[in-house]
């Protein structure tokens, strides 16, 4: 395995576990229904719209395709949805 490959890989846990103690902690509880909801999707519309931004703004190499635009846009309706339902 690469190290840079090794690199992303460790990131990328590193970067999820909160998410993931945070979801577990919070499912002990009834009352930690909503933070469980809020959590996953929280992150996801993060990575989604900041992420992802910064990439295609600061990337002159990637061209944004419309595709893209529509699925943060459901995404969005997504978490909209779901956070009515709380």
């Amino acid at each position: 395995m690469s190290q840079t490959l090794a690199g992303v890989t460790l990131l990328a846990f590193a970067n999820g576990a909160p998410d993931v103690i945070a979801t577990y902690t919070a499912g002990e509880r009834v009352e930690g229904i909503p933070l469980i909801i809020g959590s996953i999707f929280g992150a996801g519309l993060f990575v989604t719209t900041v992420v992802v931004g910064q990439v295609l703004a600061f990337s002159g190499e990637i061209q944004v395709l419309r595709l893209i635009f529509q699925q943060i846009y459901l995404i969005l309706q997504i978490q909209r949805q779901t956070s009515l339902l709380c």
